[in-house]
C-alpha cells in the first residue's frame, strides 16, 4: 500500500486557507440570513413604533382642536382656532399614513375604517359650535355643546384608538422577542467566527473612525463658518461706523456748491438752470439723510455710539425743535404744537441723541398727516415736575395693529403703499428705536388707521399709568403752534 505524500507547508496553508474561506462563507451566509431576519424583524417594530406615534398623534390633534374651539367659543378670540383649523388636513394625512402602514393587517384596517368616520363626525361638530359662535353669540355655541354628542364621539374615537394601541403594543412585543432572538442567536454566530469578527472590527473601527474624523472636520468647518459670519457682521457695522467722514464728506462739498451756484451772484444762471441745482440740492441733503440714519443704525449695532449726558431743558429743546418744521409746514393744512406744564425740572440725558429721536418722531407725523394736527405732549409728575412721558400724537393715516410691531425694524414701513404714496426707506424709527435703548427709555405706539398715532418716549423705568389724572400736571400751556 503506498504511502502518503506528506503535504508541504505550502499546501498546507493553501488548504488552511481555503477551509477558512468555506468555514467563513458558512458562518457568513447563516449570519446574514440572522441579519436579515433581525433586521426585517426590527423594521417591523419600528413601524409599529410609528403606528403607535400617529394613534397618540390623531388623538392629539382631535384634542387640540376641541380646546382651540373651546377657547374661540369662551373668549371670541380668533388666534385660538389655528389647531382647529388645520385639524382636519392633519386628522386626513394620519388617516392615511395609518392605512398604508397597517398593510394586510384585516382587524386593524377594520378599526381604522371605524375610526375615520368618528373623526370626521368629531370636527363636523366643532365646525358647528364654532359656526354657531360667529352667528350666534357664546350661549348659543355652549348651548350646542351640552347635548354631549360630541363627548360621546370624542370617547368612541378613545376607545378605538386605545384598542388599535393596544393591538400594536401586543404585536410590539412579539416583534421584539423575536429581534432579541435573532439578534442572539447573530451574536452565538459571531462568537463562533473569531477570527473573522476580529477582522471586521477593525474594519469597523477603521471606518468609524474615518466617520467621526470627517464629522469632526464638519464640526470645525462649520464652526469657522459661524465665526467667520460673525466676523463679517462685525466688520459691516464697524465699516459702515467708521465710513462717516468719507460718505459725508463729498455730499457735504454737493450740498454747499449747489447753495453757492443757487446765489447766482454772476446772474449767468436761468431760472431752468437754478431749478435743477435746487433738486440737486435736495437730492444731496436726502441722500446725507439716509447716510446718517444709516451710519447712526450701524454705530449702535457695532457698540460705537456713546452717551454724552448733560442737563436737557426739555421744554426748550422740544421748542427748539418744533421750530425748526416751519419751513415743512408752509401752505399745508396742518398745525404743529406742544402741550407742556409749566417750570419743568431738567432731566440728564444725551441732547442730541433725544433731538434726533424728537426730530424723527415729529418729522413721520408730519410726514403722514395731510391736514390735522401734530402735537408734543409732556407729561411730568406732579410733585417734582420731572418730565416722565414725551408723546407725539398726530391725526394721520394710522397703522395697522399687525404692523405696529414691525415698524421698528430697518426699512419697515406701515405697509406696502406707504413708500409709494409719502417716501422714505423706513430707518427713522428704527433708528429712533435703538437711540432710546440706548439711552434705556422705550418706545411705545398706539394707532388706529384713519384716526391718527401716538408715540411715547417713556423716560422713567417705573410703569405708571400716564392715563391717570393724577399723573398729568394740569397747568400746562400750549406753545409753539405753527399752522
Amino acid at each position: 500500500m503506498p504511502r502518503l505524500r506528506r503535504l508541504t507547508l505550502a499546501e498546507q496553508v493553501a488548504i488552511a486557507f481555503m477551509v477558512g474561506v468555506v468555514y467563513l462563507a458558512l458562518i457568513g451566509m447563516v449570519a446574514y440570513s440572522s441579519v436579515n431576519q433581525f433586521a426585517e424583524t426590527t423594521t417591523r417594530a419600528e413601524r409599529t413604533h410609528v403606528v403607535l406615534r400617529t394613534l397618540d398623534e390623531t388623538l392629539a390633534i382631535v384634542t387640540d382642536a376641541e380646546t382651540g374651539a373651546r377657547g374661540f367659543i369662551i373668549t371670541g378670540d380668533t388666534a385660538h382656532l389655528q389647531p382647529y383649523l388645520t385639524a382636519r388636513s392633519l386628522a386626513d394625512r394620519h388617516v392615511r399614513a395609518l392605512d398604508a402602514m397597517l398593510g394586510d393587517q384585516a382587524r386593524q384596517r377594520e378599526r381604522l375604517a371605524r375610526l375615520a368616520p368618528l373623526l370626521a363626525t368629531r370636527l363636523a361638530l366643532l365646525d358647528e359650535s364654532v359656526r354657531r359662535r360667529r352667528v350666534g353669540g357664546p350661549e348659543d355655541a355652549l348651548a350646542a355643546t351640552r347635548s354631549g354628542r360630541g363627548r360621546s364621539v370624542m370617547d368612541s374615537i378613545r376607545a378605538v384608538i386605545d384598542t388599535m394601541a393596544a393591538d400594536e403594543s401586543g404585536r410590539l412585543g412579539e416583534r421584539s422577542a423575536r429581534a432579541r432572538e435573532s439578534l442572539s442567536r447573530t451574536t452565538f454566530l459571531i462568537a463562533l467566527s473569531f477570527f473573522a469578527a476580529v477582522v471586521l472590527g477593525l474594519l469597523a473601527a477603521l471606518f468609524v473612525s474615518r466617520d467621526i474624523a470627517r464629522r469632526l472636520d464638519a464640526e470645525a468647518e462649520a464652526r469657522r463658518a459661524k465665526e467667520a459670519a460673525e466676523a463679517s457682521s462685525r466688520a459691516k457695522s464697524e465699516f459702515l461706523a467708521m465710513m462717516s467722514h468719507e460718505l459725508r464728506t463729498p455730499l457735504n462739498s454737493v450740498i454747499g456748491f449747489s447753495n453757492v451756484l443757487l446765489k447766482n451772484r454772476s446772474g449767468r444762471l436761468t431760472d431752468r438752470e437754478l431749478l435743477y441745482v435746487q433738486r440737486i440740492r435736495a437730492g444731496g441733503r436726502h441722500l446725507l439723510s439716509l447716510i446718517n440714519e444709516v451710519l447712526d443704525l450701524s454705530k449702535v449695532e457695532a457698540g460705537r455710539m456713546k452717551l454724552d449726558r448733560a442737563p436737557v431743558m426739555l421744554d426748550s429743546l422740544i421748542e427748539d425743535t418744533i421750530a425748526s418744521f416751519e419751513g415743512q409746514l408752509r401752505d399745508r393744512p396742518l398745525t404743529l404744537d406742544a402741550e407742556m406744564p409749566l417750570h419743568l425740572t431738567p432731566i440728564m440725558t444725551d441732547p442730541a441723541k433725544l433731538l434726533q429721536v424728537l426730530t424723527n418722531l415729529i418729522g413721520n407725523a408730519i410726514k403722514f398727516t395731510e391736514r390735522g394736527t401734530v402735537r408734543v405732549r409732556v407729561i411730568a409728575d406732579a410733585a417734582s415736575r420731572r418730565p416722565e412721558v414725551i408723546e407725539v400724537v398726530d391725526t394721520g393715516i394710522g397703522i395697522p395693529l399687525n404692523r405696529q410691531a414691525s415698524i421698528f425694524e430697518a426699512f419697515e414701513q406701515g405697509d406696502s403703499s406707504t413708500a409709494r404714496r409719502f417716501g422714505g426707506t423706513g430707518l427713522g424709527l428704527a433708528v429712533s428705536k435703538s437711540l432710546c435703548d440706548l439711552m434705556r427709555y422705550d418706545l411705545e405706539v398706539e394707532s388706529e388707521p384713519g384716526h391718527g398715532s401716538v408715540f411715547r418716549i417713556v423716560l422713567t423705568s417705573a410703569s405708571r399709568n400716564v392715563n391717570d389724572s393724577s399723573f398729568k400736571l394740569h397747568d400746562s400751556v400750549t406753545v409753539s403752534g405753527i399752522t
